[in-house]
């Protein structure tokens, strides 16, 4: 059995070199413990319904801006209807201005769309 294993040994040859210090090792283990960990977190809230989909709430979203713009865009006919003294002028000039800060807006949120993680608060 001795022999055996010398002769393993001899095949092998010596222990390969160590690349990493053990602290290294220590924390890349950590690191890895901490991301399975945090995984295994977010897959149980995702079974749970904590979480949204980002698809969702872009849908969502869209869906109620859609209304606001729908609702701000009425507006001047609705102006009109309560303020019948308005003159034409005045109904397209409120008309005008609501449409700017739409474009406005806009053009902001377009610039300015931030990537971000979606979450349920409770």
């Amino acid at each position: 059995m001795t022999r055996a294993r010398r002769t393993a040994a001899e095949l092998l040859g010596d222990d390969p070199p160590k690349t990493a210090r053990p602290h290294q090792v220590k924390d890349h283990r950590q690191r890895l413990v901490l991301a399975q960990a945090e995984h295994a977190e977010l897959k149980n809230r995702a079974l749970k319904g904590e979480l949204l989909s980002r698809g969702a709430v872009v849908a969502e979203w869209s869906a109620i801006l859609r209304e606001v713009r729908a609702g701000v865009l009425s507006a001047p006919s609705r102006i009109r209807s309560r303020l019948p003294h308005l003159t034409q002028h005045d109904v397209a000039t409120i008309d005008e201005v609501l449409r700017a800060i739409l474009t406005d807006l806009a053009a902001d949120s377009n610039a300015e769309a931030p990537s971000v993680a979606v979450q349920a608060v409770q």
